[in-house]
């Protein structure tokens, strides 16, 4: 991405050691988030897959299988994806990291995370705002945040709702209020997708700051002609989601899927949503990755976080 020079939101130097190993380099997950994720593998008998050294690769799905298979091996890869998205200590992503910051600034924000999976992307960010605000890093500026989530597999709706029940009184005490929704979806169902315009729609309107997070999803949309028929879906929620302070952030693995549906649905937002982004006249300018070792939270290692990102503002004053 090429960008004027700024000073960052959030600057490297003030990264908590809590975060980030300067010395070593490597991330680390918030304490909160891995006590939630622990205390879910704990309650559905799942630590022992967690501790395997084998992965099949799980990118999730409809059944309870998937959804636990992915729980266990890769959800703490999605958060770190996510908390470096975030932090971006390596300053590679600075636009996406600048985006965060300003949003959950405080007042009020409105969150559309798609597909939530079992909540990696929200407990990822909620968990890190507390231990920016808990480390002084980031004002305790009241913040109330409204969450709707969309997901297909039931198994990890409950999972991220249980997680949320878990963490809201700790938030509480950073200041950090959370209202949450979660509803069945399915991107290539148009009338799945309606429901969620107008529940986005409804819990978003007088808002102005607004954040659409959508992560984890080339393993779906890179197969079976998917992204030509989610594309107009995506498309609605996009123009919906529109006012004076409003991203989205696209996060993916760097996996062969993303390779080919990244630059493909950057090339598509250029098309359609080039008036709302004046800085950006091309999709390499819009999507770039980063990489980093994150400390593992059951094993005395670190592994490899791999991510492609697009950041971009959907500015309704920029409209033509």
């Amino acid at each position: 991405m090429i960008f004027p020079e700024k000073k960052r939101f959030l600057p490297i130097n003030d990264i908590p050691d809590s975060l980030w190993d300067r010395d070593k380099k490597i991330l680390k997950l918030p304490a909160e988030l891995i006590g939630s994720w622990e205390e879910l593998l704990d309650n559905e008998n799942l630590r022992q897959l967690a501790l395997e050294d084998y992965d099949n690769g799980s990118t999730g799905g409809e059944d309870k299988l998937e959804t636990d298979t992915h729980l266990a091996k890769r959800y703490t890869g999605s958060c770190a994806r996510t908390i470096l998205s975030i932090l971006d200590p390596l300053d590679n992503v600075d636009l996406a990291s600048d985006a965060y910051v300003s949003i959950f600034s405080g007042g009020d924000v409105f969150l559309l995370d798609i597909p939530s999976g079992s909540g990696s992307g929200s407990i990822s960010i909620l968990t890190t705002l507390y231990e920016l605000r808990k480390k002084q890093v980031l004002p305790r500026y009241p913040l109330s945040i409204k969450i709707l989530a969309g997901e297909i597999s039931s198994s990890a709706r409950d999972y991220f709702s249980r997680q949320i029940k878990k963490l809201s009184p700790l938030l509480k005490t950073q200041a950090i209020n959370v209202e949450f929704k979660i509803t069945e979806w399915n991107v290539i169902n148009k009338q799945s997708n309606l429901d969620l315009l107008l529940k986005m729609y409804d819990n978003g309107k007088n808002i102005p700051s607004k954040l659409i997070l959508i992560s984890n999803f080339s393993g779906f949309l890179g197969v079976n002609n998917n992204w030509n028929t989610a594309k107009e879906n995506f498309e609605s929620l996009f123009y919906v989601n529109r006012d004076e302070h409003s991203y989205v952030i696209w996060i993916e693995p760097q996996i062969r899927e993303a390779g080919k549906i990244i630059p493909k649905i950057a090339g598509w937002v250029i098309e359609k949503f080039s008036n709302l982004m004046s800085k950006i006249k091309n999709e390499d300018e819009l999507h770039c990755h980063t990489e980093i070792d994150c400390a593992h939270p059951l094993k005395e290692r670190q592994f490899k976080t791999r991510m492609k990102i697009l950041c971009f503002g959907l500015t309704q004053r920029n409209e033509k």
